[in-house]
Formats: C-alpha cells, sequence, structure tokens
C-alpha cells in the first residue's frame, strides 16, 4: 500500500502513518552510522534521514513530516529525537515489546520480511481520534479482518472483516461505519466502492439485511504470500433467512425435499444470490439439492421433535457438471401463517 497513489491520506487519524513507522522499526539491535557517528538502534526503534521520513510518510516537506511526529507523539504513541544537527531522526515505538517479539542478539534487521502487530484496541483509539483517511480506512479494515475462524461466519471463504462485537455476524452498516471513521454515511459508502474499485475489497449485500460483509482481497498474498482466494468458487457457508410460504408438513416433517419443493425454494433464492453477484446461475452445468440438515453427526441443529417455533435449516449444495461441487449454503427457512385477520405472521 506504501506504493498506492490512488488512496489518498489528507486529513486522517494517524493510523497509516503510525503503521509506516512500525513497519520499519527493529525487531533486534542493529546499528547506522550518519555523518561520522556510529548510532544503536534498539528493538522498537529506527533511524532515518529526514529525507527518507518524508518518502516514507508520503508528505511535501521537513515540516509537515515533523508536525506527524509531534502529533504521534503527543499522543503517546512514539518518542523522537532529531539527530545530526537535525538531519536525522531517531525514534521509538511505545509498547513495541508488550505485542511484538524482539531479539537480544546484535544483527541487521531486514525491512522486507516478518510481522509486526498493532493490538485491536489501539486501533480504535487511534481511528476514533478524527476523520480516517482513506489510507487508515483500508488499514483498518485489515487490522480487522478474520480468516478460517469457525466463531465467524464467511471467514472459511476468504478473509472477512470483523470488528469484534461476540456475534460472529461479521455483516457491517454504514451508519456503524460513518461513526467509527468520523464521517457521513454518504462518505462511508464511497470509501468502500473506491477500494472495490482498486480491488481491495469485495462488498456483499445481504438483502433484507441492513449492512454488508466485506471481503478482502490481495489480503492472502500479502501477508501469507500464498494466492488469493475466489470467492464466487470457494465452497460458502453463508446463513440466510428466507421468508417461503410452505406446507408445515414439509418444514417440519422428515429430511428429504421433493423436487417440487426444492424448485419452489431455488426460484426465491435466485433472486437472493443474483444480488449478490453469485456468478454459476447463468450455467448450463449448474446442478443443486436441497438436503433437510437433521441432528446427526454431520450437524446437529434440530432434533426430531423441535417445537414449531424453531426454524429448520437445509442444505443447498451447488454441484458443476453433477459431480463438482462448487458452493454449499445453509438456509434458515420461515413458515408464513395466515391468520384469521388476513395478516400474516411469521
Amino acid at each position: 500500500m506504501l506504493g498506492e497513489r490512488n488512496i489518498k491520506l489528507e486529513g486522517g487519524a494517524g493510523l497509516f502513518h503510525y503503521a509506516v513507522l512500525n513497519c520499519f522499526a527493529n525487531f533486534k539491535t542493529s546499528h547506522r552510522r550518519f555523518s561520522g557517528v556510529n548510532y544503536t538502534i534498539y528493538p522498537g526503534e529506527w533511524l532515518c534521514t529526514i529525507d527518507e521520513l518524508i518518502s516514507l510518510l508520503r508528505v511535501r516537506n521537513r515540516n509537515q513530516a515533523l508536525e506527524i511526529l509531534y502529533d504521534l507523539e503527543e499522543r503517546n504513541l512514539i518518542s523522537f529525537n532529531l539527530l545530526s544537527a537535525g538531519d536525522c531522526v531517531k525514534y521509538r515505538i511505545k509498547g513495541w515489546s508488550v505485542f511484538n517479539r524482539t531479539y537480544d542478539y546484535h544483527a541487521p534487521c531486514h525491512k522486507d520480511t516478518g510481522f509486526f502487530y498493532i493490538p485491536i484496541s489501539l486501533t480504535n483509539e487511534i481511528v476514533g481520534t478524527r476523520t480516517a483517511s482513506e489510507a487508515d480506512i483500508l488499514l483498518d479494515l485489515w487490522i480487522n479482518a478474520i480468516y478460517y475462524d469457525d466463531r465467524v461466519t464467511n471467514s472459511s471463504i476468504g478473509p472477512v472483516v470483523y470488528y469484534r462485537n461476540g456475534t460472529g455476524n461479521p455483516t457491517v452498516s454504514y451508519d456503524f461505519l460513518a461513526r467509527r471513521w468520523n464521517t457521513t454515511k454518504r462518505a462511508a459508502v464511497k470509501y468502500l466502492k473506491k477500494l472495490k474499485s482498486l480491488g481491495y475489497v469485495t462488498i456483499m449485500g445481504i438483502p433484507g439485511v441492513n449492512g454488508v460483509v466485506i471481503h478482502l482481497q490481495k489480503y492472502l498474498s500479502t501477508i501469507y504470500r500464498i494466492s488469493d482466494v475466489l470467492l464466487d468458487k470457494e465452497e460458502t457457508a453463508m446463513l440466510m433467512n428466507v421468508k417461503l410460504d410452505l406446507d408445515e408438513s414439509i418444514l417440519y416433517g422428515d429430511f428429504s425435499v421433493s423436487k417440487s419443493h426444492t424448485e419452489f425454494v431455488m426460484k426465491r433464492i435466485e433472486k437472493v444470490l443474483s444480488a449478490q453477484g453469485f456468478p454459476c446461475l447463468s450455467c448450463s452445468k449448474l446442478e443443486y439439492r436441497l438436503l433437510r440438515l437433521s441432528d446427526n453427526k454431520e450437524r446437529s441443529v434440530l432434533p426430531n421433535t423441535a417445537p414449531p417455533q424453531q426454524r429448520p435449516c437445509y442444505r443447498l449444495i451447488f454441484y458443476c457438471g453433477g459431480d463438482i461441487r462448487v458452493a454449499t449454503f445453509e438456509l434458515t427457512l420461515r413458515n408464513s401463517i395466515q391468520s384469521k385477520g388476513g395478516e400474516r405472521n411469521e
């Protein structure tokens, strides 16, 4: 992202600049020589020229670079000193050793390998101080990404943004994002659309739900150096609530689903999947199967003696050419019952 000039830095909460300084901090003690003087740089510290600092922070001049350092120091995130008659700066990330591994031995510290960690709590504090820049927003999404966690829905199909609310549901509203980034709802929508156009995120809207699910692109190749997954080709596990008029004998009967009822369900599901951009619907090789989930070893959802107010769950499986499974959805179907007054109750 350092080289992405389409991501703006104007204003900002400081998360991007703080992360940049973390990128260049040492993991082990090393030495650098400036103007004939040797300086020892300990873990969590770095020393560079003012010109290097201007380039790293993507600002235009010395005053702007120092203003950023003074701001981060005032917020108790870093400390720094000007050395060599003001031609270079040595800074220290406060609390570095608490969240990152350090090494006692002296050796050159490579800047293109390794990980550093910024706590979620600290990210929340930084982002919440003032209006976030586009770079701050992108980093906020990346820091809050979850991949392959059984407790978070949709994380098994790709990195998903999840603001730890304890529900396991990554759906987030634009109102929440606007408050988090100290901006307007309209601006939050605009920011996400721009990140989507640049290939950083995939936004999945859920019909009937107030919010979106944000998946990160380029995440796996950047963080883990492995190939990024294609969301529309991976097996998915998405929980959807679909309101259908089905007979109770079908909803609460045995675990088989007739062909006629499967076709009925598919007509409704197609509308949902089309809104999400599911690519296989128009393919002539697509086949599907609807199964009632039982309380067997596959998954314990509803016992056979479940009371009527509990909603039965189904598994909708898509196949390519009859033998290659391309997607799996879990559905919760709700029965609409005609009341005496002519209104429908769920």
